[in-house]
């Protein structure tokens, strides 16, 4: 599937992507699982976001 996706939008967003995977796991765990948001999911989330920011700049 990594091949595939790369052939269809590029290996910068397929990269992308990926790197988003744990944040929206921490999010749908919120949702549907009902944990509780902690200071190292945010830290996490913060730090997930700016490195995708600067790694695009």
């Amino acid at each position: 599937m990594w091949r595939w996706s790369i052939s269809i939008i590029g290996a910068n967003k397929t990269s992308n992507y990926i790197y988003l995977v744990p944040l929206i796991n921490s999010i749908a765990s919120i949702i549907f699982l009902n944990e509780l948001i902690n200071i190292h999911i945010i830290i996490a989330s913060i730090l997930i976001i700016l490195g995708l920011y600067f790694s695009q700049k």
